[in-house]
């Protein structure tokens, strides 16, 4: 009975990712490659990232990941397109996924989040996520050394999936 419970599981994890791999974005990467002034392989790699993030928030939707940066900015883009990031919710996920910027001045405690983040990721995909979208820390503390800032997002963005 377990290993039915657990290839059940696995199923699901497949078709969630799948799902959202299978998402075309074509109009939306076109209008953020450009706005960003990106060669169109490296939008596609940042909606590979993207798409991984999100299905990965859904798989794992009691932990709070959070991020910042290039994949943040897509993320961005993404949710301005509202029918095509509305389609795209309830096809991988079944419900509305929200996108929480932290409040200026507030301290979360959100780099666990993100330390998490990254060892799911690699559990997950069975690859180490690209440092070039996802930066590792010099040590457990070192926060700012990760989190550059975007202007849209200061300083980090937590996706709320519950």
């Amino acid at each position: 009975m377990t290993n039915q419970v657990n290839y059940s599981k696995q199923d699901k994890k497949a078709k969630i990712i799948e799902t959202a791999m299978s998402f075309p974005m074509d109009d939306l990467l076109r209008k953020y490659c450009m706005e960003h002034s990106l060669p169109i392989e490296t939008g596609r790699e940042h909606e590979r990232e993207i798409k991984r993030f999100l299905a990965l928030s859904v798989i794992n939707s009691s932990t709070k990941y959070m991020m910042s940066g290039p994949m943040d900015e897509l993320w961005h883009s993404f949710i301005l397109f509202t029918k095509k990031y509305h389609d795209f919710c309830y096809l991988v996920a079944g419900h509305y996924i929200h996108h929480t910027p932290s409040i200026p001045n507030d301290k979360p405690n959100d780099f666990g989040g993100y330390m998490q983040l990254l060892q799911d990721y690699k559990v997950l995909f069975g690859e180490e996520p690209p440092t070039q979208y996802w930066p590792r820390p010099l040590n457990e503390s070192a926060e700012e050394s990760v989190f550059h800032n975007s202007p849209s997002c200061t300083p980090h963005c937590v996706v709320a999936v519950a």
